[in-house]
Formats: C-alpha cells, sequence, structure tokens
C-alpha cells in the first residue's frame, strides 16, 4: 500500500451534505462533491489487510476489489481504478449511491476506529470515468450469431444484457413501462440518484438527428460538451429576467418550464461533468433527409480534418454544447438550448421547445440565439 500508517494518521471523512434550506427546495441529490485531496486521504485508510473482509462473503457480494482501487486512488491513479471497478461491477454508478456499504461494516479497521469510506470512494471512481471520458463500451471480439431476449430493464436485466453482449450475443430488453430502470427509476428517490441523465440523452439526440443532419452532410462527428451560457458575449449565467427581456418565442415559454430551464443551469451539480468530455457519434445522412428540413439559418460548413495525415480521411466535424434540459411540472414541454461552435470560430445558438404528445417528445419550436460568421462576433438576433 501507499502509505501503511495512514490508518494512523488520518480520520474518516466524506462529502457534506446540503444546507437544509437547500435540500427542500428540490427533491435533488443532497451532497456536496468532495475534493480530489481528501478522496486520496481516504484512501490512504485503507489497511492493506492480509485477509479484506471488505470484499467476498464477509463483505461485499460482487467481490469488489476494494483493497486495490483504495490504493490506486491514493497514488492518483484514476484510469486504473476505475479498470478495478468495472472488472466485478457493471454499474458502480448505481451501486456506488445506493448499496448500503456491507463492506464498509466488514472493515477491519471499523474494529476499533471509523471504517474507510469505501462507498464514496467507489461512486467518485466512476464519476470521475464518465467526467474524463474514460467510460468506454466493451465491444466483443466475435459476434456468436445467437439472439437473446432480456425481460425486465432493472440493474439485473441490463447488467445481464450487458455481460451477454460483451460475450458476443445480440441481446434484446423488453420493458413493460415507458422507460428503462425497473427499480431504479421507480423505486429510489432522487435525493439518493437523480434520474436526469437517463432522461436527457433522448432530447440532445432528437435536436442533433432533427436539425443538425441535411443531405449534404456525409459524416457529422458529435461531441458532446457542457454549455450554462447562452451567448459567446454573455459572461453571466441564464436568468428569469433574462429571459423575460430577450422574449424568446414570442414570449410564449410556459413560465415554470423557464424556471426549471434557469435552476438547472445555475445549479452546478457534480454529474454536470459528464457531458464535458467528447462522446462522439457518427451519423450517415442522405437517407430520406430533406435539404430544407432545418428551420434554422444555414451555419457555414462544416470544418474538415484529417486523419493519421491521410488525405483521403477526411471528415465532417460539428462539436455541439447542451445545457441542461428544462422541464415544466406537468413534464410535458421541455426546454433545450445546443450551441454549435465551430473551429473556424462560425457557429451558432439555438434554443428548442419541445412538447409530448401521445407519449413521445417532438420539437415543437427553434429559435435562433446568436449567428457567428469568419471574422464576425457573434451577433444575436435581438
Amino acid at each position: 500500500m501507499g502509505d501503511p500508517k495512514g490508518f494512523l494518521k488520518y480520520a474518516r471523512e466524506g462529502p457534506k451534505r446540503k444546507p437544509v434550506e437547500l435540500r427542500v427546495l428540490d427533491w435533488k441529490e443532497m451532497y456536496e462533491p468532495i475534493a480530489e485531496d481528501k478522496l486520496k486521504v481516504q484512501g490512504a485508510r485503507c489497511m492493506d489487510c492480509g485477509v479484506p473482509f471488505c470484499q467476498g462473503n464477509t463483505g461485499c457480494p460482487v467481490v469488489n476489489l476494494i483493497p486495490e482501487w483504495n490504493d490506486l486512488v491514493y497514488r492518483g491513479r484514476w484510469k486504473d481504478a476505475l479498470k478495478a471497478l468495472h472488472t466485478t461491477n457493471n454499474f458502480p454508478e448505481f451501486t456506488g449511491r445506493l448499496c448500503p456499504a456491507p463492506c464498509e461494516g466488514a472493515c477491519v479497521l471499523g474494529i476499533n476506529s471509523d471504517p474507510v469510506s469505501i462507498r464514496v470512494l467507489e461512486w467518485n471512481i466512476i464519476d470521475r470515468g464518465f467526467n474524463e471520458g474514460l467510460v468506454e463500451p466493451a465491444m466483443p471480439v466475435r459476434k456468436t450469431g445467437k439472439t437473446i431476449a432480456i425481460i425486465g430493464s432493472g440493474p439485473a436485466g441490463l447488467a445481464a444484457a450487458q455481460q451477454l453482449a460483451r460475450a458476443g450475443h445480440t441481446v434484446t430488453v423488453f420493458e413493460k413501462s415507458d422507460r428503462i430502470g425497473g427499480l431504479l427509476r421507480y423505486g429510489i428517490p432522487d435525493f439518493k440518484m437523480e434520474k436526469w441523465v437517463a432522461d436527457e440523452y433522448p432530447f440532445y439526440d432528437l435536436a442533433v438527428e432533427a436539425k443538425f443532419l441535411t443531405s449534404r452532410t456525409r459524416l457529422v462527428i458529435i461531441e458532446r460538451m457542457t454549455s450554462t451560457r447562452l451567448h459567446p458575449e454573455e459572461p453571466q449565467l441564464p436568468t428569469v429576467a433574462w429571459f423575460a427581456e430577450q422574449g424568446f418565442f414570442d414570449g410564449r415559454l410556459p413560465q415554470d418550464l423557464i424556471r426549471d430551464f434557469v435552476a438547472k443551469a445555475q445549479r452546478p451539480a457534480r454529474m454536470d461533468a459528464r457531458f464535458t468530455f467528447g462522446v462522439r457519434y457518427r451519423f450517415v445522412s442522405g437517407e430520406g433527409v430533406p435539404e430544407t428540413e432545418a428551420a434554422v439559418p444555414v451555419v457555414p460548413a462544416a470544418w474538415p480534418i484529417e486523419e493519421d495525415g491521410d488525405e483521403d480521411a477526411l471528415e465532417t466535424l460539428d462539436r455541439l454544447a447542451f445545457s441542461r434540459v428544462g422541464l415544466t411540472l406537468r413534464g410535458d414541454q421541455a426546454l433545450l438550448y445546443v450551441a454549435n461552435q465551430r473551429p473556424n470560430a462560425t457557429g451558432a445558438g439555438f434554443l428548442f421547445w419541445f412538447v409530448r404528445r401521445q407519449g413521445s417528445w417532438e420539437i415543437y419550436d427553434t429559435d435562433v440565439l446568436w449567428v457567428a460568421q469568419p471574422d464576425q462576433n457573434p451577433s444575436g438576433r435581438r
């Protein structure tokens, strides 16, 4: 272990709870982020026991390699810690938040002191993995040709589907409810585990497919990044008063939709960083997508790049930054901001207004916030 006397020198410490006056305002996660140096100290408290009771039948039911990734966190080797964590656990982003942590009850240090903060280290390892783009799908080496059906999209069904897909089988997951997640979605309150991460991806995909692909686009690489400011020249975060001044969509946006959008843009959340890394999607267009499909101004031509010096390997590069998705109290309308900023200083910013009809989301209207041409500053439409 990196510090054999760490358990003697350091006290147990975990994330602090948000003040009560803030917690009562919503149902979101109730813990503040914990600094990296404090996490390393908690990793140093692991004793390197001869028999690690924290894992196996006496502790972790999935036999997590707890002493290993405790030491890797202490050494700052986060990528290796993530690899060790994923060796035994399909969804540490769930277990790190929801598990009652029998591993800590079995921790040898807990005999005469406070146990190691194992659960906190686990969820911070996986959060950091998402933040830095280290979480990637494990693709099968070959396909078996076998097709398997999984009934239910709860944590057990999703884990089974993941393992079978990695083995090369073709897997289909069936779910009776209108959304996936099972117990994770309908049995876990938001203050223990927020659901917006899974809920907001469909809005991003819908905006990209509907408004950023035309028949002229051969291939687009989409990089998902967080955007909290709605204009390159606007240094402040958006406010309700600012929305009223701008009059987007001719002032037709519901007030509860604006309030939720603004609140999410202004609230720094640990999970927001999930979208700061480049999650790349490759879209092949030109298949039934008309030239006039975009109800937004045509932005300058996409930026061609070379790959590995091969002149024939040109691709079209678009970087899109997404805001959080605001929702009405009834959950029947949504608001999303997308910034299309390109390497040659061109681009545009858009607001997407979604409505839910017969259980499906669709784009109701689009408004343009700013457009930047070459050698010009971004200019708002108002």
